[in-house]
Order: C-alpha cells, then structure tokens, then sequence
C-alpha cells in the first residue's frame, strides 16, 4: 500500500498532536491536583476563621447578656432587702400599737 506525499503529511500531523495532547495531559495533571489541594486548603482556611468569628460572638452575646441577668438579679436582690427592711420596720410598729 502505497501512500501519497498528503497522507503522510496527514498521518504525521495527527501523531504529533496526539503526542503533544499526551505531553501536556501528563503535565499539567499534577499541577492542577497541586491548585486543587491548595484551593480546598484556603477554603477550609477560610471556612475555619469564620465559624471561629461566629462563636466568639455567640460567647460574646452569652457573655453580655449574662452579665444583664446578674445586674437584674443584684438590683432585685437590693431591692428585695430593702422592702424587707420596710416589712421589719412595719411589724415593729404594728407591735406597738397592740392593744
């Protein structure tokens, strides 16, 4: 089987690009791994520094508003004093005024 001068030209053509296909598949599979792996890193990255951000404002909100129940009690601790020192004081003179 004889082949003309245009087919070998052809056949020579698509080899060399099968070849070339070949080479860069081969060299550029690693690099995107590597682009991936550092991707997912800067993303879990990412992803990490916000769930941290999140719960230091939760404890920051738990914190506050711990610290409001704890003032709201110490208010209604003085004020339960007080009126206990009222109540004392009332039965005191109510004692008094038995007949």
């Amino acid at each position: 089987m004889k082949l003309n001068i245009g087919t070998k030209v052809n056949v020579l053509i698509i080899v060399a690009l099968i070849l070339v296909g070949g080479a860069s598949l081969l060299l550029s599979i690693p690099s995107l791994k590597k682009g991936g792996e550092l991707g997912i890193q800067d993303y879990r990255k990412g992803m990490i520094g916000e769930k941290k951000t999140q719960i230091q404002d939760l404890v920051n909100s738990s914190f506050v508003i711990a610290k409001e129940r704890l003032d709201s009690s110490s208010q209604v601790k003085e004020k339960a004093n007080g009126l206990s020192g009222i109540a004392s004081a009332l039965s005191e003179m109510m004692g008094r005024f038995k007949v």
